[in-house]
């Protein structure tokens, strides 16, 4: 999982990115972390710089699948109520996530498939930020302890040498 973390995050800061949020007037993603409840625990710890992108996954070792879900965080100062002056400003952390879903479309590393959305929802629950769930899911390759790797026949390799051990 780490290696996903990583491409995730190298992602998310790359070049690429910084455009694409410079492209929609956007900043860019500050911090990219593990999902610890920090939007929830804030008095308790340092207050996460925003836009940030907390990541957790949950792997299905019986179907080979990963669920990744990512916290999107967005700073939310201003009303998105329709009789907000500021509406299309206060709704920026929406086109934040259509950016951050683009860029994370069809993401795959050398142990799992493509990601693939499968659902987006903001964050029920009273938080500091603005949160919106993303989750995808991959095609994970199945883990497997090496030394009890079993093959067939015909696929066993051999060194095809002899070796003779001397016992005197």
């Amino acid at each position: 999982m780490k290696e996903l973390y990583k491409k995730i995050t190298e992602k998310l800061t790359s070049t690429e990115a910084v455009e694409a949020y410079q492209e929609r007037k956007l900043p860019r993603v500050k911090m990219v972390d593990l999902y610890r409840g920090q939007y929830f625990a804030f008095e308790e710890q340092e207050i996460i710089p925003t836009p940030a992108v907390l990541y957790e996954f949950i792997i299905s070792h019986v179907d080979s699948i990963i669920t990744v879900n990512l916290h999107l965080c967005y700073e939310q100062l201003l009303d998105t109520s329709n009789i907000s002056r500021s509406l299309d400003n206060a709704l920026k952390f929406f086109d934040f996530a259509d950016v951050t879903i683009d860029l994370l479309y069809d993401l795959e590393t050398e142990k799992t498939g493509k990601l693939e959305l499968v659902s987006e929802e903001t964050l029920k629950d009273d938080a500091i930020v603005n949160v919106y769930l993303v989750s995808f899911v991959a095609k994970i390759e199945k883990r497997t302890p090496e030394k009890f790797n079993y093959v067939e026949g015909e696929h066993l390799n051999t060194a095809r040498e002899i070796k003779e051990f001397d016992f005197d």
